[in-house]
């Protein structure tokens, strides 16, 4: 409660003026009283405008996000952002999220995630794991990469740049074999 009025009222009354077109159309079919809470509003507005194949559509754009070739990775963020705000009744937690946008995007923003994290963004609270993505997402230094990113993409196919992705991979995990070693 914040001063004395209830969060369910908080959301509830303002949430009749935030629709338009046939989102308040559907809203005027309830006789008055008859949606009380929020939980209740939101689950008669999900049941109607999301069904369920829809919903398995969303969430599937969730779980398998992957940067683009191009893609900033500023607009990478906004764009998972985008698919969490059209699908609110994914299901996934907020560490679930934040692991599958990490495994999502590029080897390099993956490795300036984990040095800002002591060499391990999943160990970090969600909150700190996402302040850290929107500093990195408004950052200067993620031009560079971002530069680098798109004359790649540009200049080779999508299965040449797979090839120089697990050239990449195969490099890491070599170089991290011979230190491990020695």
């Amino acid at each position: 409660m914040a001063n004395g009025v209830s969060e369910d009222y908080l959301l509830c009354k303002p949430f009749s003026y935030s629709l338009v077109g046939e989102a308040a159309s559907w809203l005027k079919q309830f006789k008055a009283g008859s949606l009380k809470t929020w939980r209740s509003i939101k689950i008669a507005f999900l049941n109607n405008f999301y069904d369920d194949a829809k919903s398995k559509e969303l969430r599937n754009k969730l779980s398998t996000f992957t940067q683009g070739p191009a893609e900033a990775f500023k607009a990478a963020w906004v764009r998972f952002k985008d698919y969490q705000r059209d699908c609110p009744n994914h299901g996934f937690s907020e560490v679930q999220l934040l692991g599958t946008f990490f495994r999502g995007v590029d080897w390099r923003y993956q490795m300036a995630l984990d040095a800002a994290s002591n060499d391990n963004f999943n160990t970090r609270y969600p909150a700190d794991a996402t302040a850290l993505i929107e500093n990195l997402a408004c950052s200067n230094s993620t031009e560079n990469a971002n530069s680098e990113r798109k004359k790649i993409a540009g200049a080779i196919s999508g299965k040449e740049m797979a090839e120089v992705m697990l050239s990449w991979i195969e490099f890491i995990t070599c170089s991290q074999g011979r230190s491990m070693s020695t």
